[in-house]
């Protein structure tokens, strides 16, 4: 996927697109470029959105199988939704409204979930919730439904919001950072893990998975950046190794925002390390960005985002990627930047038809 130069990485509220050409992922420079035109003309606006990228069937009649879709999140007229949009039409309700979920998508492409939140209580009021809905597509199916009803899903650990869930490979899902408020402390360095998932994966209540505690991360953080990113299979072909990264966000203490990276090593038998390691710094302070990665997991994009929420509030056009080699992490500042400056946007990186399996996508 995207090696062929074809697909495209894009941002969601109105819908910029961008191309990552054949060259892109050997190189060690920026290389995005800008649409003529966007991928998809017509999405709802939205901030604090989650979503990802489904496969779908041929009853939608799309010029490409692999599909966004955009799930909650707040509208320009501040109401919380509780629909799930492919461009313009609702393709799933889910049970709660929320805001500042989290998502992932399995490696074959065809489960969102989507988990916790913050659901409102009255028109003023929200809370966290723990719940989580899973919506599988029916790629296979010949009938004109697009997509089964949105199920719940594994309840996390605890109530919570602004967090990272990314699948480590087809049986681990890793659950890291986000806020509760519990005890007035807005950010968490709690990780979990969700083993023995099978192919599937299994999501649902009925199969009764339990969380299991990881080693924390150094910072308690939230609004973070994240994705999980491998070593460039180009400069070593054995042993290849993830990185499961938590960049930039608000910090525990006072909402101070950060610049610094956390990465938690994941070996090929997907054995997760006993602690985190400081990875490079972002350029500057980030949080609210959009977080997207290559299907081969080889880059991970971080777009938009504000490098400080309060005064002075400054938003970010800029877009950063991080690529790991020889168990060296960097960051390259793409030349290509957002047209507009946006905060919380959804980034998906979109395969081209039918990629190669395996592939994981972040939110």
């Amino acid at each position: 996927m995207l090696t062929t130069g074809y697909g495209g990485f894009y941002v969601m509220g109105d819908t910029e697109t961008y191309v990552v050409p054949s060259t892109y992922l050997s190189s060690n420079s920026s290389g995005l470029r800008a649409c003529p035109q966007s991928w998809r003309q017509s999405m709802y606006a939205l901030q604090f959105a989650t979503g990802g990228v489904l496969k779908v069937g041929q009853q939608w009649q799309e010029k490409n199988n692999n599909v966004p879709i955009v799930c909650g999140g707040e509208s320009v007229n501040e109401e919380i939704n509780d629909k799930c949009y492919a461009g313009t039409k609702v393709v799933a309700v889910m049970r709660e409204r929320r805001l500042a979920a989290a998502s992932t998508t399995s490696s074959n492409g065809t489960i969102l979930w989507i988990t916790g939140g913050l659901s409102p209580v009255t028109t003023d009021t929200t809370e966290f919730i723990d719940v989580s809905m899973v919506l599988e597509s029916l790629s296979g199916d010949a009938s004109n439904k697009p997509l089964e009803t949105l199920n719940e899903g594994i309840r996390l650990p605890h109530k919570m919001a602004y967090h990272c869930l990314e699948m480590i490979s087809d049986k681990m899902a890793l659950l890291y950072g986000g806020s509760d408020y519990v005890n007035g402390l807005p950010a968490l360095n709690q990780v979990w893990s969700l083993d023995h998932l099978e192919a599937g994966p299994k999501l649902d209540q009925s199969h009764n998975l339990q969380w299991t505690p990881r080693a924390p991360m150094a910072e308690a953080r939230y609004w973070h950046g994240c994705g999980v990113i491998k070593e460039d299979i180009s400069y070593r072909s054995t042993n290849l190794g993830k990185f499961v990264v938590a960049a930039g966000g608000a910090l525990g203490h006072g909402g101070l925002y950060t610049s610094s990276v956390e990465l938690l090593k994941v070996d090929k038998d997907d054995n997760v390390a006993d602690s985190w390691q400081e990875g490079p710094p972002l350029p500057h302070t980030l949080l609210a960005a959009g977080s997207a990665t290559t299907a081969d997991n080889t880059v991970l994009f971080l777009a938009g985002g504000v490098k400080s929420y309060y005064e002075p509030y400054v938003e970010s056009k800029a877009i950063f990627s991080l690529r790991c080699k020889m168990d060296v992490c960097f960051w390259i500042e793409e030349e290509q930047t957002l047209t507009h400056a946006r905060l919380h946007p959804i980034a998906m990186v979109v395969p081209p038809r039918n990629p190669v399996p395996g592939a994981f996508k972040g939110n």
